[in-house]
C-alpha cells in the first residue's frame, strides 16, 4: 500500500499537481514582507488567511521575496491567480485575518483590489471588544 501511495504522491523536484475536487490544497505564501496562507477546500471554496506588508527588511528583516519589483499584495494575487482551481472566476470567498498586525493585514486592501473577496472575517467581529474578557479577566 505504500509503494501504492508513493507513486502518486508529490516527487521532489516537481511541480504540484493542479487542485481538483476532493483534494485540499494549502499554499503558505511568502513575501519576505509578512504571512499569508491560501487555502482551495475539497468543495473549490477558497480562503486568504492574512496578507501582511509590515516585516522589518534587512538587515534586521528578511528580503522581499521573490523581489521588491511589486509590493507584497500584488504577489500574493499572481500567486492565488496561478493556484485557483481549473476554470475558477478570479475571485475569493473568504478572507480572514488571524489578528491585526501589519505583517498579517496591510497588503489585504491590495489583494482586494486585485482579486474580489466575497466575505471578509476576523476574529475581532463582531463586537471588536479585544482583547476578548473571559471571567472578567483579560485573556
Amino acid at each position: 500500500a505504500l509503494i501504492a501511495a508513493s507513486a502518486f504522491g508529490q516527487q521532489v523536484g516537481r511541480p504540484l499537481p493542479a487542485w481538483s475536487a476532493g483534494m485540499l490544497d494549502i499554499h503558505q505564501i511568502n513575501t519576505g514582507r509578512g504571512n499569508a496562507a491560501f487555502l482551495v477546500f475539497p468543495d473549490g471554496t477558497t480562503v486568504l488567511f492574512d496578507a501582511g506588508d509590515g516585516a522589518n527588511l534587512p538587515p534586521r528583516g528578511t528580503a522581499p521575496k521573490p523581489d521588491a519589483t511589486r509590493p507584497p499584495g500584488e504577489w500574493i494575487a499572481r500567486y492565488i491567480r496561478q493556484m485557483l482551481p481549473p476554470g475558477a472566476p478570479a475571485v475569493l470567498d473568504y478572507g480572514y485575518l488571524t489578528h491585526f498586525h501589519s505583517d498579517h493585514m496591510d497588503a489585504v486592501p491590495d489583494v482586494g483590489r486585485q482579486i474580489p473577496i466575497k466575505k471578509m472575517l476576523d476574529r475581532g467581529w463582531p463586537d471588536y471588544n479585544y482583547p476578548a474578557r473571559l471571567n472578567g479577566s483579560v485573556i
